[in-house]
Protein backbone atom coordinates (compact mmCIF):
# COMPACT_ATOMS: atom_id res chain seq x y z
CA UNK A 1 0.00 0.00 0.00
CA UNK A 2 1.49 3.60 -1.12
CA UNK A 3 2.32 5.70 2.10
CA UNK A 4 0.22 8.34 3.20
CA UNK A 5 4.04 10.60 2.29
CA UNK A 6 3.94 9.28 -0.56
CA UNK A 7 0.45 9.98 -1.67
CA UNK A 8 0.97 13.30 -0.36
CA UNK A 9 4.10 14.01 -3.02
CA UNK A 10 2.62 12.43 -5.72
CA UNK A 11 -0.67 14.43 -5.38
CA UNK A 12 1.43 17.79 -4.83
CA UNK A 13 3.25 16.85 -7.86
CA UNK A 14 0.02 16.88 -9.87
CA UNK A 15 -1.38 19.62 -8.67
CA UNK A 16 1.88 21.39 -9.51
CA UNK A 17 2.13 20.27 -13.09
CA UNK A 18 -1.34 21.53 -13.47
CA UNK A 19 -1.03 24.78 -12.06
CA UNK A 20 2.07 25.33 -13.83
CA UNK A 21 -0.01 24.59 -17.36
CA UNK A 22 -2.62 26.50 -16.43
CA UNK A 23 -1.16 29.61 -15.61
CA UNK A 24 -1.57 31.56 -17.49
CA UNK A 25 -4.53 29.73 -19.17
CA UNK A 26 -4.81 32.09 -21.65
CA UNK A 27 -5.90 35.45 -22.78
CA UNK A 28 -4.69 38.00 -20.63
CA UNK A 29 -6.32 41.48 -19.71
CA UNK A 30 -4.50 44.10 -17.40
CA UNK A 31 -6.64 46.66 -16.21
CA UNK A 32 -5.81 50.15 -15.11
CA UNK A 33 -6.67 49.27 -11.43
CA UNK A 34 -4.19 46.78 -10.97
CA UNK A 35 -6.88 43.89 -11.32
CA UNK A 36 -5.54 40.90 -13.79
CA UNK A 37 -8.29 38.84 -16.00
CA UNK A 38 -7.24 35.26 -16.73
CA UNK A 39 -9.68 34.09 -19.56
CA UNK A 40 -10.67 33.82 -22.92
CA UNK A 41 -11.34 36.40 -25.41
CA UNK A 42 -14.47 36.53 -27.42
CA UNK A 43 -14.82 39.35 -29.07
CA UNK A 44 -13.13 42.96 -29.25
CA UNK A 45 -13.91 46.68 -30.80
CA UNK A 46 -12.34 49.61 -30.69
CA UNK A 47 -14.09 50.51 -27.66
CA UNK A 48 -15.14 47.23 -26.45
CA UNK A 49 -13.44 43.91 -24.94
CA UNK A 50 -15.75 40.85 -24.22
CA UNK A 51 -13.99 37.71 -22.23
CA UNK A 52 -15.19 34.82 -20.97
CA UNK A 53 -13.93 33.93 -17.76
CA UNK A 54 -14.50 30.31 -15.49
CA UNK A 55 -14.61 29.81 -12.40
CA UNK A 56 -15.22 26.19 -10.58
CA UNK A 57 -16.46 25.59 -14.20
CA UNK A 58 -19.00 28.50 -13.68
CA UNK A 59 -18.35 30.87 -17.08
CA UNK A 60 -18.96 34.64 -15.96
CA UNK A 61 -18.53 36.71 -19.54
CA UNK A 62 -17.39 40.64 -18.82
CA UNK A 63 -17.90 43.18 -21.06
CA UNK A 64 -14.53 45.53 -20.41
CA UNK A 65 -14.45 49.11 -21.91
CA UNK A 66 -11.17 49.94 -24.09
CA UNK A 67 -10.19 52.90 -21.60
CA UNK A 68 -10.35 50.68 -18.63
CA UNK A 69 -7.64 48.50 -20.57
CA UNK A 70 -3.92 49.22 -19.54
CA UNK A 71 -2.83 45.76 -21.42
CA UNK A 72 -4.05 43.13 -23.64
CA UNK A 73 -1.89 39.69 -23.82
CA UNK A 74 -3.32 37.22 -26.56
CA UNK A 75 -2.46 34.01 -26.02
CA UNK A 76 -0.42 32.12 -28.58
CA UNK A 77 -2.12 28.54 -30.40
CA UNK A 78 0.46 26.43 -28.30
CA UNK A 79 -0.71 27.88 -25.07
CA UNK A 80 -3.94 27.55 -25.76
CA UNK A 81 -3.91 23.63 -26.12
CA UNK A 82 -1.47 23.46 -23.50
CA UNK A 83 -3.52 24.83 -21.62
CA UNK A 84 -6.84 21.78 -22.37
CA UNK A 85 -3.89 19.43 -22.26
CA UNK A 86 -2.96 20.16 -18.63
CA UNK A 87 -6.78 19.68 -17.52
CA UNK A 88 -5.29 15.45 -18.36
CA UNK A 89 -3.89 15.90 -15.33
CA UNK A 90 -4.70 13.85 -13.33
CA UNK A 91 -6.03 11.13 -15.57
CA UNK A 92 -9.41 9.11 -14.69
CA UNK A 93 -9.78 6.66 -13.20
CA UNK A 94 -10.00 3.22 -14.47
CA UNK A 95 -8.26 3.69 -17.75
CA UNK A 96 -7.33 0.27 -19.26
CA UNK A 97 -3.64 0.40 -21.53
CA UNK A 98 -5.42 1.10 -24.97
CA UNK A 99 -7.13 4.24 -22.57
CA UNK A 100 -4.13 5.81 -21.98
CA UNK A 101 -2.16 4.67 -25.42
CA UNK A 102 -5.15 6.96 -27.27
CA UNK A 103 -4.74 9.74 -25.43
CA UNK A 104 -1.20 9.78 -26.36
CA UNK A 105 -1.48 9.52 -29.69
CA UNK A 106 -4.62 11.62 -30.45
CA UNK A 107 -3.69 14.36 -28.02
CA UNK A 108 -0.52 14.67 -26.04
CA UNK A 109 1.83 12.93 -28.87
CA UNK A 110 0.50 15.59 -31.77
CA UNK A 111 1.21 18.48 -30.01
CA UNK A 112 4.70 18.05 -30.02
CA UNK A 113 4.12 17.66 -33.71
CA UNK A 114 2.30 20.35 -34.57
CA UNK A 115 4.70 22.87 -31.72
CA UNK A 116 8.36 21.69 -31.60
CA UNK A 117 9.60 24.65 -30.91
CA UNK A 118 6.72 25.51 -27.86
CA UNK A 119 7.72 26.92 -24.69
CA UNK A 120 5.17 24.07 -23.33
CA UNK A 121 7.29 21.50 -24.86
CA UNK A 122 8.48 20.12 -21.21
CA UNK A 123 5.07 20.42 -19.35
CA UNK A 124 3.71 18.33 -21.82
CA UNK A 125 6.35 16.14 -22.28
CA UNK A 126 6.11 15.54 -18.39
CA UNK A 127 2.14 14.89 -19.11
CA UNK A 128 3.17 12.61 -21.82
CA UNK A 129 5.74 10.45 -19.17
CA UNK A 130 3.41 10.25 -16.74
CA UNK A 131 0.59 8.55 -19.09
CA UNK A 132 3.48 6.49 -20.20
CA UNK A 133 4.36 5.10 -16.35
CA UNK A 134 -0.10 4.49 -15.27
CA UNK A 135 0.18 2.75 -18.81
CA UNK A 136 2.48 0.49 -17.95
CA UNK A 137 0.47 -0.20 -14.53
CA UNK A 138 -2.34 -0.72 -16.43
CA UNK A 139 -0.52 -3.34 -18.60
CA UNK A 140 0.08 -5.86 -15.79
CA UNK A 141 -3.43 -5.62 -14.64
CA UNK A 142 -3.51 -3.14 -11.83
CA UNK A 143 -6.39 -0.22 -11.62
CA UNK A 144 -6.65 3.28 -10.85
CA UNK A 145 -9.29 4.28 -8.53
CA UNK A 146 -9.90 7.51 -7.02
CA UNK A 147 -6.11 8.20 -7.48
CA UNK A 148 -4.64 5.18 -5.72
CA UNK A 149 -3.10 2.06 -7.79
CA UNK A 150 -4.75 -1.22 -6.72
CA UNK A 151 -2.71 -4.12 -7.61
CA UNK A 152 -4.62 -7.19 -9.79
CA UNK A 153 -3.88 -9.36 -6.82
CA UNK A 154 -5.85 -7.08 -4.23
CA UNK A 155 -8.69 -6.92 -7.22
CA UNK A 156 -9.26 -10.29 -6.64
CA UNK A 157 -9.00 -10.81 -3.15
CA UNK A 158 -11.12 -7.64 -1.97
CA UNK A 159 -13.66 -7.80 -4.91
CA UNK A 160 -16.71 -7.39 -2.76
CA UNK A 161 -14.94 -4.20 -1.12
CA UNK A 162 -14.10 -2.99 -4.14
CA UNK A 163 -17.04 -3.10 -6.05
CA UNK A 164 -18.90 -1.38 -2.83
CA UNK A 165 -16.31 1.41 -3.29
CA UNK A 166 -17.43 1.95 -7.24
CA UNK A 167 -21.32 2.02 -6.26
CA UNK A 168 -20.17 4.74 -3.84
CA UNK A 169 -17.98 6.78 -5.71
CA UNK A 170 -21.38 6.89 -8.08
CA UNK A 171 -23.42 8.01 -5.30
CA UNK A 172 -20.98 10.75 -3.99
CA UNK A 173 -20.69 12.41 -7.44
CA UNK A 174 -24.64 12.19 -7.26
CA UNK A 175 -24.74 14.02 -3.97
CA UNK A 176 -21.94 16.40 -4.81
CA UNK A 177 -23.99 18.64 -7.47
CA UNK A 178 -25.48 20.59 -4.59
CA UNK A 179 -28.34 22.13 -6.33
CA UNK A 180 -32.19 21.55 -6.79
CA UNK A 181 -31.53 19.04 -9.61
CA UNK A 182 -29.41 16.67 -7.19
CA UNK A 183 -31.02 13.09 -7.52
CA UNK A 184 -31.26 12.44 -4.09
CA UNK A 185 -33.67 9.32 -4.94
CA UNK A 186 -31.56 7.81 -7.58
CA UNK A 187 -28.33 8.02 -4.55
CA UNK A 188 -30.55 6.46 -2.28
CA UNK A 189 -31.35 4.07 -4.23
CA UNK A 190 -27.18 3.22 -4.53
CA UNK A 191 -27.25 3.14 -0.92
CA UNK A 192 -30.69 0.60 -0.92
CA UNK A 193 -28.63 -1.41 -2.98
CA UNK A 194 -25.01 -1.12 -0.79
CA UNK A 195 -27.00 -2.19 2.14
CA UNK A 196 -28.92 -5.16 0.55
CA UNK A 197 -25.80 -6.45 -1.36
CA UNK A 198 -22.62 -5.51 0.76
CA UNK A 199 -23.81 -4.57 3.95
CA UNK A 200 -20.61 -5.46 5.93
CA UNK A 201 -18.10 -3.43 3.34
CA UNK A 202 -16.13 0.09 4.75
CA UNK A 203 -17.88 1.54 1.48
CA UNK A 204 -21.17 0.78 2.35
CA UNK A 205 -20.38 2.43 6.02
CA UNK A 206 -19.09 5.20 4.54
CA UNK A 207 -22.38 5.97 1.46
CA UNK A 208 -24.56 5.49 4.84
CA UNK A 209 -22.26 8.23 6.43
CA UNK A 210 -22.93 10.27 2.67
CA UNK A 211 -26.57 10.04 2.65
CA UNK A 212 -26.96 11.25 6.53
CA UNK A 213 -25.47 14.15 5.69
CA UNK A 214 -27.40 14.70 2.42
CA UNK A 215 -31.03 13.95 4.57
CA UNK A 216 -31.25 18.00 5.30
CA UNK A 217 -31.25 19.07 1.73
CA UNK A 218 -33.16 16.17 0.51
CA UNK A 219 -36.14 17.64 2.76
CA UNK A 220 -35.54 21.12 1.89
CA UNK A 221 -35.74 19.77 -2.07
CA UNK A 222 -38.98 17.64 -1.23
CA UNK A 223 -40.28 21.08 0.87
CA UNK A 224 -40.12 23.28 -2.21
CA UNK A 225 -41.77 20.97 -4.60
CA UNK A 226 -44.94 20.85 -2.40
CA UNK A 227 -44.85 24.80 -2.70
CA UNK A 228 -44.38 24.05 -6.27
CA UNK A 229 -46.90 21.59 -6.66
CA UNK A 230 -50.28 24.27 -7.29
CA UNK A 231 -48.10 25.88 -9.94
CA UNK A 232 -47.19 23.04 -11.71
CA UNK A 233 -50.66 22.21 -11.48
CA UNK A 234 -51.84 25.51 -12.75
CA UNK A 235 -49.15 25.64 -16.03
CA UNK A 236 -50.26 22.03 -16.79
CA UNK A 237 -54.13 23.26 -16.80
CA UNK A 238 -53.20 26.28 -18.56
CA UNK A 239 -51.20 24.64 -21.21
CA UNK A 240 -53.87 22.28 -22.04
CA UNK A 241 -56.35 24.95 -22.62
CA UNK A 242 -54.00 26.34 -25.86
CA UNK A 243 -53.43 23.31 -26.97
CA UNK A 244 -54.70 21.79 -30.33
CA UNK A 245 -57.05 18.89 -30.30
CA UNK A 246 -53.76 16.98 -32.34
CA UNK A 247 -51.33 18.17 -29.14
CA UNK A 248 -53.99 17.40 -26.69
CA UNK A 249 -53.62 13.48 -27.95
CA UNK A 250 -49.85 13.54 -27.79
CA UNK A 251 -49.90 15.12 -24.88
CA UNK A 252 -52.55 12.19 -23.15
CA UNK A 253 -50.22 9.97 -25.04
CA UNK A 254 -46.94 11.15 -23.00
CA UNK A 255 -48.62 11.22 -19.51
CA UNK A 256 -50.25 7.50 -19.97
CA UNK A 257 -46.36 6.61 -21.23
CA UNK A 258 -44.90 8.60 -18.20
CA UNK A 259 -47.43 7.25 -15.42
CA UNK A 260 -46.27 4.06 -16.84
CA UNK A 261 -42.85 4.88 -16.73
CA UNK A 262 -43.24 6.17 -12.89
CA UNK A 263 -45.58 2.96 -11.72
CA UNK A 264 -42.80 0.77 -12.69
CA UNK A 265 -40.45 3.00 -11.23
CA UNK A 266 -42.33 2.31 -7.73
CA UNK A 267 -42.74 -1.35 -8.17
CA UNK A 268 -39.21 -1.49 -8.94
CA UNK A 269 -38.25 0.60 -5.55
CA UNK A 270 -40.77 -1.74 -3.58
CA UNK A 271 -39.71 -5.05 -5.24
CA UNK A 272 -35.93 -3.43 -3.44
CA UNK A 273 -37.71 -3.05 -0.35
CA UNK A 274 -36.88 0.06 -0.42
CA UNK A 275 -37.74 3.07 2.39
CA UNK A 276 -38.09 5.96 0.13
CA UNK A 277 -40.15 5.61 -3.05
CA UNK A 278 -40.11 7.23 -6.12
CA UNK A 279 -43.07 10.89 -6.01
CA UNK A 280 -44.27 12.24 -9.31
CA UNK A 281 -44.02 16.46 -8.76
CA UNK A 282 -47.66 16.67 -10.13
CA UNK A 283 -49.01 14.24 -7.64
CA UNK A 284 -48.90 15.61 -4.21
CA UNK A 285 -49.50 12.73 -2.11
CA UNK A 286 -46.34 10.98 -3.57
CA UNK A 287 -44.01 13.41 -2.57
CA UNK A 288 -45.45 13.80 0.95
CA UNK A 289 -45.23 10.38 1.29
CA UNK A 290 -41.53 10.36 0.07
CA UNK A 291 -41.18 13.75 2.93
CA UNK A 292 -42.93 10.81 5.52
CA UNK A 293 -40.37 8.25 4.66
CA UNK A 294 -37.36 10.22 4.38
CA UNK A 295 -38.25 10.67 7.55
CA UNK A 296 -38.18 7.56 9.36
CA UNK A 297 -35.44 6.12 6.71
CA UNK A 298 -33.56 9.76 9.05
CA UNK A 299 -34.86 8.14 12.31
CA UNK A 300 -33.35 4.40 11.25
CA UNK A 301 -29.87 5.58 9.75
CA UNK A 302 -29.44 7.67 13.25
CA UNK A 303 -29.96 4.56 15.26
CA UNK A 304 -26.96 2.63 13.35
CA UNK A 305 -24.07 2.56 15.25
CA UNK A 306 -21.99 3.78 12.43
CA UNK A 307 -18.05 3.66 14.96
CA UNK A 308 -19.42 -0.22 15.50
CA UNK A 309 -20.19 -1.17 12.21
CA UNK A 310 -17.17 0.83 11.16
CA UNK A 311 -15.12 -1.68 13.09
CA UNK A 312 -16.59 -4.64 12.09
CA UNK A 313 -16.50 -3.83 8.15
CA UNK A 314 -12.63 -3.44 8.65
CA UNK A 315 -12.01 -6.55 10.10
CA UNK A 316 -13.97 -8.27 7.68
CA UNK A 317 -11.21 -6.34 4.41
CA UNK A 318 -8.73 -7.59 6.89
CA UNK A 319 -10.23 -10.90 6.84
CA UNK A 320 -10.12 -11.48 2.93
CA UNK A 321 -6.69 -10.28 3.05
CA UNK A 322 -5.50 -12.72 5.87
CA UNK A 323 -7.14 -15.50 3.41
CA UNK A 324 -5.45 -14.08 0.35
CA UNK A 325 -2.26 -14.52 2.68
CA UNK A 326 -3.32 -17.69 3.63
CA UNK A 327 -3.11 -16.41 7.56
CA UNK A 328 -5.92 -18.89 8.24
CA UNK A 329 -5.90 -18.59 12.04
CA UNK A 330 -6.44 -14.30 12.14
CA UNK A 331 -9.04 -14.59 9.00
CA UNK A 332 -11.51 -17.09 11.15
CA UNK A 333 -10.92 -14.51 14.29
CA UNK A 334 -11.91 -11.72 11.84
CA UNK A 335 -14.73 -13.30 9.82
CA UNK A 336 -15.93 -13.98 13.63
CA UNK A 337 -15.60 -10.54 14.69
CA UNK A 338 -17.18 -9.31 11.65
CA UNK A 339 -20.33 -12.12 11.82
CA UNK A 340 -20.97 -10.86 15.38
CA UNK A 341 -21.84 -7.34 14.05
CA UNK A 342 -23.72 -8.23 10.22
CA UNK A 343 -24.74 -11.73 11.35
CA UNK A 344 -27.21 -11.63 7.49
CA UNK A 345 -24.41 -11.40 5.77
CA UNK A 346 -23.68 -14.75 3.84
CA UNK A 347 -21.07 -14.13 2.08
CA UNK A 348 -19.07 -13.29 5.97
CA UNK A 349 -20.45 -17.12 6.93
CA UNK A 350 -19.15 -18.37 3.69
CA UNK A 351 -15.65 -16.80 3.85
CA UNK A 352 -15.30 -18.11 7.27
CA UNK A 353 -16.47 -21.39 6.57
CA UNK A 354 -13.09 -21.20 3.67
CA UNK A 355 -10.38 -19.92 6.21
CA UNK A 356 -11.78 -22.60 9.01
CA UNK A 357 -11.38 -25.61 6.58
CA UNK A 358 -8.01 -24.13 5.46
CA UNK A 359 -7.44 -23.45 9.02
CA UNK A 360 -7.71 -27.18 9.60
CA UNK A 361 -6.17 -28.86 6.80
CA UNK A 362 -3.15 -26.71 7.57
CA UNK A 363 -3.03 -28.19 11.09
CA UNK A 364 -3.36 -31.88 9.55
CA UNK A 365 -0.44 -31.32 7.62
CA UNK A 366 1.24 -30.06 10.24
CA UNK A 367 0.28 -32.95 12.76
CA UNK A 368 1.26 -35.32 10.15
CA UNK A 369 4.66 -34.16 9.43
CA UNK A 370 5.40 -34.56 13.10
CA UNK A 371 7.95 -31.98 15.04
CA UNK A 372 10.42 -30.45 12.88
CA UNK A 373 13.71 -31.38 12.97
CA UNK A 374 15.78 -28.23 14.58
CA UNK A 375 17.92 -26.09 12.24
CA UNK A 376 21.32 -25.92 13.97
CA UNK A 377 23.04 -22.69 13.14
CA UNK A 378 26.42 -23.89 11.96
CA UNK A 379 28.23 -20.23 13.50
CA UNK A 380 25.96 -21.61 16.86
CA UNK A 381 26.80 -25.54 16.58
CA UNK A 382 29.27 -26.95 18.85
CA UNK A 383 32.94 -27.98 17.47
CA UNK A 384 33.76 -31.44 16.72
CA UNK A 385 34.74 -33.70 19.93
CA UNK A 386 38.74 -34.26 20.29
CA UNK A 387 41.12 -36.72 21.83
CA UNK A 388 43.69 -35.42 24.15
CA UNK A 389 45.91 -35.97 20.97
CA UNK A 390 43.51 -33.90 18.80
CA UNK A 391 42.12 -36.81 16.74
CA UNK A 392 38.36 -36.47 16.26
CA UNK A 393 36.14 -38.71 18.62
CA UNK A 394 34.79 -42.08 16.84
CA UNK A 395 31.17 -41.73 16.59
CA UNK A 396 30.55 -44.20 19.58
CA UNK A 397 27.50 -44.27 21.78
CA UNK A 398 28.45 -41.88 25.22
CA UNK A 399 28.16 -43.47 28.47
CA UNK A 400 25.92 -41.45 30.77
CA UNK A 401 27.82 -39.32 32.68
CA UNK A 402 28.06 -39.04 36.38
CA UNK A 403 26.83 -36.63 38.04
CA UNK A 404 30.15 -36.99 40.53
CA UNK A 405 32.22 -35.52 37.36
CA UNK A 406 30.68 -32.36 37.61
CA UNK A 407 31.03 -32.22 41.13
CA UNK A 408 34.44 -33.05 41.47
CA UNK A 409 35.13 -30.42 38.88
CA UNK A 410 32.44 -28.12 39.64
CA UNK A 411 35.27 -26.29 42.03
CA UNK A 412 38.10 -26.48 39.81
CA UNK A 413 39.04 -23.14 37.88
CA UNK A 414 38.57 -23.28 33.69
CA UNK A 415 42.12 -22.44 33.25
CA UNK A 416 42.75 -25.52 35.38
CA UNK A 417 40.33 -27.42 33.71
CA UNK A 418 41.16 -26.91 30.44
CA UNK A 419 44.98 -28.56 31.01
CA UNK A 420 43.28 -31.30 33.23
CA UNK A 421 44.51 -34.11 30.23
CA UNK A 422 48.61 -32.34 30.40
CA UNK A 423 48.76 -32.87 33.76
CA UNK A 424 48.12 -36.30 33.41
CA UNK A 425 50.02 -36.82 30.81
CA UNK A 426 53.02 -35.39 32.81
CA UNK A 427 52.22 -37.70 35.69
CA UNK A 428 51.68 -40.86 33.80
CA UNK A 429 55.23 -40.03 32.56
CA UNK A 430 56.82 -39.39 35.71
CA UNK A 431 55.35 -42.56 37.46
CA UNK A 432 56.98 -44.15 33.91
CA UNK A 433 60.20 -43.05 34.90
CA UNK A 434 60.23 -43.57 38.25
CA UNK A 435 59.31 -47.33 37.58
CA UNK A 436 62.21 -47.60 35.08
CA UNK A 437 64.66 -46.25 37.23
CA UNK A 438 64.10 -48.24 40.19
CA UNK A 439 63.75 -51.59 37.91
CA UNK A 440 67.26 -50.40 36.43
CA UNK A 441 68.54 -50.03 39.94
CA UNK A 442 67.14 -53.91 40.93
CA UNK A 443 68.60 -55.38 38.23
CA UNK A 444 71.99 -53.45 38.84
CA UNK A 445 71.66 -54.35 42.14
CA UNK A 446 70.86 -58.32 41.64
CA UNK A 447 74.42 -58.32 39.23
CA UNK A 448 76.30 -57.16 42.65
CA UNK A 449 75.16 -59.73 44.69
CA UNK A 450 75.73 -62.15 42.21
Amino acid sequence: MISVSLRFRAGLLVTLLGTALLSPAGDIVKLRDGTTLDGTLLSETDSMVEIELKNGGISDHRKIPRKDILELIKATPDQKEATELAKLIPSKDQLSDAGYQKILDENLLPFLKKYPASPNKGKIEAIIKTYQEEMAKAKTGAQKIEGQWISPQELQWNSYNIAARLRRMAMQEILGRKDNKTDYLAAYQILGELERDKSASVETNKAIELFKAAIPSFDELLDLRILEHPIQVKQTAEGLKSMTPDQKREYETAKRQGDEDFKARVDEARKQKLGILPYNPLDLKSIQDAKAALKKEADRINKIDLAKEKLAAEAFQTGLKNLHEKSYLSAVRNFDEAGKVFPKEGFIKERLDVAKRAAAEEAKVKAEAGPATPVVDPKKAPAPAKTAAGAPVTSTTAAPVKETADEETADVPEEEKSNMPMYLIAGAAALLLVGLIVKALGKKKANADD
